[in-house]
C-alpha cells in the first residue's frame, strides 16, 4: 500500500494495526483509496472544464487558507473598498496551484491573517469591465487627481453560487502612495522624480509622467493575468485622455482616435439617491456601456439594451433622463435619472444620439404638464419656476422593485452609511502618511514579464 505514506502517522498506524489483525482488509482499504482520489480528481476535471468554457468558475478561497508571500504577482494594501464591502483591505493577485498548473487569482485579503474573504479566478473570462475612473471634484483639484476609483465588474455566468453577492469590486487608489512604495520596493528608480519636470504638472489637473506610468504598470499587469484594464484619467503622452469638460458635477473625457467623447460622467439622482450616471463608448475591448454608480445598487448595462431615452422635468437649471432598458429577463423597463445639470444636456443628447436610440420626448405619455417641452439646445420653456415632482428626489415608488432587475445586491446598504468617496479621499487616502509604514505599504511584491 504505497498510498499509506501519504496519511498522517496516527492513521497510518491504526490501518496497519487493522490490516494486520485482518489480512483481507487491506483490500477494502485500497479501493476506498482509490475511490475517494477519484471522486476527487473527476471534480476537479469538471471545474476545470467549466472555468474553461466560461460557465461558472466561482471560487472561494477558505479563509483558513492564508496567501503564501512568494505566490504573490502584485498587490496592493490597505485601500478602501466600497464595494462588495466596506472597510481597508489588499487587493492581491497571486497564483494558485490546480491540475498542476499555477492559476492567476484575485482575491480580497483581511490585512490581519493574509486570508481572502473573497477570490475570483479564470479572470480573463470572469471580469466583464474594469476601469480606471476620475472621482467627480477630485479631477477639478490638482492635489487630489491622482485619487481614483478601480473598478470591477464580474460576469453573471461566473458565479455558480446564487447566493453569492454580485456587487461589483470598487477601490479607491492613491497613485502618490503607490509611487512611494514602487520606489521603495524597486519597481520604479529611486531617483525617477529628477528624471522629470514635475513644476509644470503640478497645477495641473492632468496626471504626471509617473503617475501615468504607474497607471501603464497596471495596464500591463493586469495584461498578464487576463483582464483588460481602461483607464480614464488624463494622460498626456502613453494613454492619450483629456478632458474637454471638466467641472465639479461633471467630467467627460476623449482619447486618441476620437473626437467624441470616450466618458460621459454626471452627478444626477435615482430616486432618492444621488450618485453619476456614467456613459463608457464602445472601445476595443468592450461595447458602449450605461452606469448608475456608485450608490448600491450599481446598475450596468450595455446601450445596446437602451431602447428608448426621453428628456423630462425640464426646468432652467435641470433635466431628468428617462431610459427604457432590457433586463437580464428581457423585461422592459424604465429608469429616471434625475436632478442632471441643464448645462450637460447637449453632450449626454449627443452621445443617445450618436448611438441611435430615439428620442421619446413626445410621446404624450412623456408630455410636461407644466415645464414644456424639451429643445434641442437643452434649454428650459415654460415657467423656470415651476415645480415638477418626478424630478424631486425620492419621488420613486417602486425603486426597489425595479432595481432587483439589474445588477447589484441591495441587501445591507443604507443610504444615510453610503460610501463617500470625496470623503474618504480627502481624509483617509491623502498622502498624509508620509513615513508610515504599515499604511503606505502599498505594493509588497511584483512578477511581471
Amino acid at each position: 500500500m504505497d498510498w499509506l505514506s501519504e496519511l498522517p502517522s496516527d492513521l497510518q498506524h491504526q490501518i496497519t494495526t487493522i490490516t494486520q489483525q485482518n489480512p483481507q482488509s487491506q483490500q477494502v482499504f485500497s479501493e476506498l483509496y482509490t475511490f475517494l482520489t477519484d471522486n476527487k480528481r473527476r471534480k476537479t476535471d469538471a471545474a476545470a472544464e467549466n472555468n474553461g468554457n466560461g460557465t461558472g468558475g466561482y471560487e472561494e478561497l477558505t479563509p483558513s487558507s492564508s496567501v503564501h508571500p512568494e505566490s504573490v504577482i502584485f498587490e496592493i494594501q490597505q485601500v478602501s473598498f466600497s464595494s462588495p464591502i466596506r472597510k481597508r483591505m489588499n487587493l492581491t493577485f497571486h497564483l494558485i496551484e490546480q491540475n498542476g498548473q499555477a492559476l492567476p487569482v484575485m482575491s480580497i485579503v483581511n490585512p490581519a491573517n493574509d486570508s481572502p474573504e473573497l477570490s475570483f479566478i479564470n479572470l480573463k473570462h470572469a471580469i466583464k469591465l474594469c476601469l480606471i475612473l476620475p472621482i467627480l471634484g477630485n479631477s477639478t483639484n490638482s492635489q487630489k487627481k491622482g485619487i481614483a476609483l478601480l473598478c470591477f465588474w464580474i460576469h453573471d455566468s461566473y458565479y455558480n453560487d446564487s447566493n453569492v453577492s454580485k456587487d461589483p469590486i470598487i477601490c479607491q487608489l492613491n497613485l502618490d502612495m503607490i509611487k512611494k512604495q514602487m520606489i521603495k520596493n524597486g519597481k520604479l528608480p529611486a531617483d525617477i522624480e529628477s528624471q522629470f519636470d514635475l513644476s509644470t504638472y503640478k497645477n495641473d489637473v492632468v496626471l504626471n509622467p509617473i503617475q501615468e506610468r504607474i497607471i501603464d504598470y497596471f495596464r500591463r499587469q493586469f495584461q498578464l493575468i487576463g483582464i483588460n484594464l481602461v483607464n480614464y484619467l488624463p494622460c498626456p503622452t502613453i494613454f492619450k485622455n483629456k478632458y474637454i469638460v471638466n467641472e465639479d458635477t461633471a467630467v467627460a473625457l476623449t482619447g486618441e482616435r476620437s473626437i467624441n467623447p470616450t466618458i460621459i460622467m454626471v452627478e444626477c439622482h435615482k430616486g432618492a439617491r444621488d450618485g453619476n450616471l456614467i456613459l463608457l463608448e464602445q472601445n476595443e475591448y468592450n461595447p458602449a456601456y450605461l452606469i448608475f454608480a456608485f450608490k448600491k445598487p450599481i446598475l450596468v448595462f450595455k446601450l445596446s439594451r437602451v431602447l428608448r431615452a426621453s428628456y423630462t422635468s425640464i426646468t432652467k437649471h435641470t433635466f431628468s433622463l428617462n431610459v427604457d432598458v432590457l433586463n437580464d429577463r428581457d423585461e422592459e423597463r424604465q429608469l429616471e435619472f434625475s436632478m442632471v445639470d441643464q448645462a450637460y444636456f447637449q453632450i449626454i443628447d449627443n452621445f443617445i444620439r450618436l448611438h441611435g436610440i430615439s428620442d421619446d420626448s413626445f410621446n404624450d405619455s412623456n408630455k410636461e404638464k407644466e415645464t414644456g417641452k424639451p429643445s434641442t439646445g437643452g434649454g428650459a420653456s415654460g415657467d423656470a419656476n415651476a415645480v415638477t415632482g418626478s424630478a424631486a428626489a425620492g419621488d420613486d415608488d417602486d425603486d426597489d422593485e425595479e432595481d432587483a432587475d439589474f445588477e447589484g445586491n441591495e441587501e445591507g446598504s443604507d443610504v444615510a452609511e453610503e460610501y463617500d468617496s470625496a470623503a474618504e479621499s480627502a481624509g483617509e487616502d491623502t498622502p498624509d502618511h508620509e513615513g508610515d509604514g504599515k499604511s503606505d505599504d502599498v505594493f509588497t511584491k511584483s512578477k511581471e514579464e
